[in-house]
């Protein structure tokens, strides 16, 4: 019999952890949440988890427990933040090491580690709060892609909007506009130009 251990989840928060440790300035888990996110989502590579919408955009619940189990096996310390912003911060514990071993076949695939560097060199140094109104954008781009639809960019901004009515819609058409451009979401717009 084999167990079914999740390794594959355990060793991807372990790399986060461990590659943004000196990128982020504060890779909390609001952050974690949203990297995987538009790991899974916006460059498709199945990390294991299911998303909903929640207050500060995509949410999967089984990210706290696996992160409950990495803090108790000591492959992160997460320490909570009373300056700033507050919320928490978490770093590689002294197994990360092990942990992200134990995750090799996966994340030394060379699409997986690519999508990773991707993601890293995309949105490493982002905060929390732009990595939510960026995932929320995909989040909305594939709820409608799922439903058999494609929609405009301004669709996109304009349900954001509404959804997230803390964010501008020059900060919201600018996010979407990134997201286009580093190939997270394509926009009925950018189908009719790949048809040119």
């Amino acid at each position: 019999m084999k167990a079914n251990i999740p390794w594959e989840r355990y060793g991807l928060i372990a790399e986060l952890s461990y590659r943004l440790e000196n990128i982020s300035s504060q890779f909390g888990k609001t952050l974690l949440q949203k990297m995987i996110y538009l790991l899974q989502e916006g460059l498709n590579v199945d990390c294991g988890y299911q998303f909903e919408l929640y207050i500060y955009g995509p949410f999967a619940p089984q990210i706290y427990n696996d992160l409950d189990f990495l803090e108790t096996s000591e492959g992160i310390e997460v320490h909570k933040v009373l300056s700033g912003t507050g919320g928490f911060s978490i770093h590689p514990g002294k197994n990360n090491g092990n942990l992200r071993t134990k995750a090799e076949d996966f994340l030394n695939d060379a699409e997986v580690k690519n999508k990773i560097d991707k993601l890293i060199s995309d949105f490493g140094n982002y905060n929390a709060k732009e990595l939510e109104l960026r995932a929320t954008i995909v989040y909305i781009q594939r709820e409608f892609t799922i439903s058999g639809n494609t929609i405009s960019s301004k669709t996109i901004s304009d349900t954001v909007s509404k959804i997230k009515p803390k964010f501008s819609k020059s900060e919201i058409d600018k996010a979407i506009s990134e997201l286009i451009s580093k190939n997270y979401i394509v926009s009925k717009n950018e189908y009719c130009k790949h048809a040119i």
